[in-house]
This record gives C-alpha cells, structure tokens and sequence, in this order.
C-alpha cells in the first residue's frame, strides 16, 4: 500500500530548496525528481545523490500526528485473535523496510506536493522495497529495535539513522577512491576482500567481482 496523502498535511510548506539544500540539476525534473528512460523514478540515481539526508530532513519537519500516522501504518503485529495492531517496538526487518518505505514515498509524494505536480502515478511499496533493502539491514543491525514513542517525539531518532546509513555509502565511496590510486600503484595489495561491501559496491559503481576484489585489498572493516 502506498503511503497515505494525509501525512503531507504539514503545519507550514517550506521551500523546495530548503528541503534538498541545493539547485536543482539538469538531470532531475522540474520537481527534483530523477527518473529514468522509461519514466519511473529512479530511485537508484536518487539514494546515489542523497536520498536518505533528503527524507531524514522531510521527517524531521513532520507535525507529531503524522508521524503517528506513519508508525500505525507502518508497524504492525498480530494479536492472538489474528487481528493487526500498532506494535510499540519493531520486531523484525520486514518492519524496519516498510517504516523505510513509506518515509521514501512520502518524501516522493511531498515534492510532487509542492510542485503540484498531479500527472505521475504514485510510487507503491513493491516498488521501492528492493531500493531500501539494504538500507533496512543496515538500521535493523545497528538499531533494532525501533521504538514507537521515540519516533513519534523525538526529532532527530529516525532521521539520524538514515543519515548514518547515507554516510555509510559516502564512506564506501571514499574507500573505492583510495584502493583505486593504491591499485594503479602496485599489485602488492593483495588482502581478504570484504564480501559483505560487493552489493553496494556494484551497484554503484557497476565494477564486476574481480575489479571490486583487487580495489578493496588491504581495507578490514
């Protein structure tokens, strides 16, 4: 399900700037949207850029009775009747990627808010779930659980996650920056590769196994 319109209801409308600190470029749309060949939003170019600061900074504008409205939807388990109800904590990943979701399309939405753009059809989960996966696992491993009261009242206990996690990625760029000059310097670097980087790695960077492989040499993490 897609994340409610009620959510936009906020209490003022800031400017376009103010939400994505920067100009719009030549490769987004007017509503600083990216998308790609066939029209879809690219999400990938879009997290690349900084997706995650930019949702961590919608999130942090939203009223206390959105954020409310996110949880609920977002967070759910089943009672011994079989019946949903609001959980107070996250119990697994599955519900860490859909709070994740849900911010995402919100903040998607929230531009096409403000530019009033109507003509787009809405994201929906199943769409943006393979783009956050390893943004779930990420927050799922270092802060789980997330709690209901925490994220409704505190400004700041999602959204630093999500820059964590954004950060994360600049980190793995700066490291590729790195083994790439050591890489033209000598073969002598020669290390065990950390596996877990290769997804995010490729990705990006669209380098295959054995290129990525000879770049991380003599970076541990």
């Amino acid at each position: 399900q897609d994340a409610c319109s009620s959510c936009t209801n906020l209490t003022t409308t800031p400017q376009p700037k103010d939400m994505t600190g920067r100009s719009l470029s030549s490769s987004q749309n007017e509503n600083g949207i990216f998308y790609d060949e066939d029209g879809n939003v690219d999400l990938g170019e879009m997290i690349e850029q900084s997706l995650f600061d930019d949702v961590s900074k919608l999130i942090r504008k939203l009223p206390t009775k959105s954020k409310i409205h996110v949880w609920s939807h977002s967070i759910k388990i089943r009672n011994e009747n079989g019946h949903k109800k609001v959980a107070e904590r996250s119990e697994n990943v599955a519900q860490t990627r859909k709070l994740i979701c849900d911010n995402v399309m919100l903040y998607i939405q929230y531009l096409r808010y403000l530019y009033l753009d109507r003509k787009t059809v809405p994201l929906n989960s199943e769409y943006v779930k393979p783009f956050v996966e390893d943004c779930a696992n990420f927050i799922h491993s270092h802060y789980h659980p997330l709690e209901q009261h925490r994220f409704e009242n505190e400004k700041l206990y999602f959204p630093i996650m999500l820059t964590a996690y954004q950060n994360y990625l600049r980190y793995i760029k700066s490291v590729l920056l790195v083994c790439g000059w050591f890489r033209t310097q000598s073969e002598e670097y020669i290390q065990n590769v950390p596996q877990d980087l290769f997804p995010h790695i490729q990705r990006f960077y669209f380098f295959d196994e054995e290129n990525v492989s000879i770049f991380m040499k003599e970076y541990p993490f």
